[in-house]
């Protein structure tokens, strides 16, 4: 059995350690962005600490044309990645009520 059957059989969905996709964040460019989303608070961290993986599955988004609901596991919870970006749209400059 091949390791993507396994993996499939067995429930889980990744990619394989050190693959990744266009879409994603090098090294270098996450350490410009890490400092802007990391900036301390005043009730401490702003963000949970798979950020980077969530910025990864909204550049996906945006470069496949994919739907929400069929973003690859590998992302996590698809609603997860929809909850932080409608909540990054909710507070964007320009969307006051």
């Amino acid at each position: 059995m091949s390791y993507s059957a396994a993996t499939a059989v067995a429930g889980l969905v990744e990619t394989v350690h050190g693959m990744s996709y266009a879409s994603d964040l090098t090294d270098e460019q996450w350490a410009l962005l890490d400092p802007v989303f990391n900036a301390p608070g005043k009730r401490g961290p702003k963000h949970a600490p798979d950020l980077r993986r969530v910025v990864d599955a909204m550049l996906y988004i945006s470069h496949t044309g994919c739907q929400w609901r069929f973003l690859p596991e590998s992302f996590g919870p698809w609603t997860r990645v929809w909850s932080r970006f409608a909540a990054g749209r909710a507070t964007a400059p320009g969307r006051g009520p």
